[in-house]
């Protein structure tokens, strides 16, 4: 059975959420809630293992490479840019993107004391379907739901040095970790060094963020999905401020034409499912070994999640579900630090007025949240209404 398809619980949590937002009649509703606690019981028709095994299929599928463009799929998809602006785009523009000067760091996930150059891209059936819920002619402006083929990724980017050895942090799930506080990749115990040799060399001493760092993991550049800057999309790039600290750590300095940037971390939705199916990657130089069918996932980790709670963890809690690149940085307000994540739990909170945070425990299926409603470029981006897309 493909993992993809549909259950019969899920059609009917689609019947459920539909009629609610039509705030349908008392009894009807009370109906509706019985169908919901079906939906809720087939959760065990996706273990960890399955889910697992989806999350690793949505990440390959956005990096798998575009033979007319080779490069991984998800770069030619659209940006914040084309899918908000006013004006529609004809085509997605070209990667890198211009910054997006109008979003504040903390609303990337919290990193803003260890920033990351990053972006948002659109397949083309999320960004006409955002597109035209933001259109004020349009008749269901109002329907947050996605098309089931939709897809919005966040890709995170690293600084590499055109004239020397870069260093790159790589976090280790087994070190020391701050219960409470931040464990951002400025203190992560480990880096990787990234060489042009094709031999790279080994057992070196890196300077990292204030340290000295014996390097276990040498990699060649090419190994990589990287994208060398010309001296106008490296002025571009440090004109954020996110952007240029992000640098400043990584090279410190800014980057110029030659450098480049390393893809490191991708979060990845698919809306296959009403509340999507969240998948996260990134960048580990010790998982190196990895099938044929699955490349480009070459030194790559994943993980995912259907459910803000479900398949609860070893000790009962609630599902975990973090990108060290992305949520780690996160402090504990009250549900744990980002070690304790998940995608879920955190995108429920889009549209709320809420900044991002750790929760979990609490299904946004009982809170009657769909689509777009949990995507947060979507709902807290200062873009106007667009025009319709012809």
């Amino acid at each position: 059975m493909r993992l993809i398809a549909y259950s019969k619980n899920e059609r009917l949590l689609r019947v459920y959420l539909s009629l609610m937002r039509h705030r349908a009649q008392s009894a009807l509703r009370v109906g509706c809630s019985l169908l919901l606690c079906c939906a809720v019981e087939g959760r065990s028709e996706w273990d960890a293992h399955s889910i697992a095994a989806r999350s690793r299929t949505l990440v390959h599928e956005a990096l798998s490479i575009d033979p007319a463009t080779a490069r991984p799929t998800f770069m030619g998809w659209y940006s914040e840019n084309d899918t908000y602006r006013h004006t529609a785009a004809t085509n997605p523009s070209r990667f890198p993107y211009e910054p997006i000067a109008s979003r504040q760091p903390v609303d990337v996930h919290g990193a803003s004391a260890a920033p990351l150059i990053t972006w948002i891209h659109f397949n083309a059936d999320a960004h006409h379907r955002l597109r035209r819920q933001r259109s004020p002619t349009e008749p269901s402006a109002a329907n947050t739901a996605m098309p089931e083929t939709a897809r919005i990724a966040l890709s995170a980017w690293w600084p590499l040095a055109a004239d020397r050895i870069s260093v790159i942090p790589v976090w280790r799930s087994g070190a020391t970790q701050r219960v409470h506080g931040s464990n951002s990749y400025l203190n992560w115990p480990e880096v990787a060094a990234i060489s042009h040799a094709s031999t790279p060399p080994h057992d070196l001493t890196l300077s990292f963020a204030g340290r000295h760092l014996r390097t276990r993991h040498s990699i060649e550049r090419n190994e990589l999905t990287t994208v060398t800057l010309n001296a106008a999309q490296a002025e571009s790039l440090m004109a954020s401020s996110r952007f240029k600290k992000a640098s400043l750590i990584a090279l410190g300095r800014e980057m110029r034409e030659g450098d480049a940037i390393a893809l490191i971390a991708i979060h990845v939705v698919s809306f296959a499912r009403v509340t999507g199916e969240w998948a996260t990657g990134w960048f580990d130089p010790q998982y190196n070994v990895t099938p044929e069918r699955l490349q480009p996932i070459k030194y790559w980790q994943t993980d995912g999640c259907i459910d803000a709670e479900w398949p609860h963890e070893p000790d009962g809690s609630s599902a975990i579900c973090f990108n060290p690149w992305f949520d780690a940085t996160f402090t504990d307000t009250g549900g744990g630090n980002g070690t304790k994540a998940n995608c879920l739990g955190c995108h429920q909170l889009a549209g709320t007025g809420k900044e991002p945070q750790v929760r979990h425990g609490s299904s946004p299926i009982l809170e009657n949240r769909q689509g777009s409603e949990l995507i947060w470029s979507a709902t807290k981006n200062t873009y106007s209404a667009v025009d319709a897309d012809q």
